[in-house]
């Protein structure tokens, strides 16, 4: 899926920074809680919308929110090597 090795990812009203490595094949959402965040998720599959979050920078491959520049992070993974999200 993803044509990057890593990724610098930034969750931002956490005030977390992380790396993302593409070997490891986890989703944002799985990133995220790799690191101790809790985000509200539901279906874990991109089909029920709750884990929408805002995308601040950066390209992903995955499912577009509702909202404008939002994403699914439960099933979207970076496609540039500098991402920041609202969460």
């Amino acid at each position: 899926m993803a044509d990057i090795e890593e990724a610098n990812v930034t969750f931002r009203k956490s005030d977390v920074k992380v790396k993302w490595l593409a070997k490891e094949r986890l989703s944002l959402l799985e990133l995220a809680e790799k690191h101790g965040l809790k985000p509200d998720y539901g279906c874990r599959s991109g089909g029920c919308g709750t884990c929408e979050t805002k995308l601040l920078k950066g390209e992903v491959y995955g499912p577009e929110g509702d909202l404008p520049d939002t994403i699914l992070i439960c099933s979207s993974q970076p496609a540039s090597v500098e991402i920041e999200l609202e969460l």
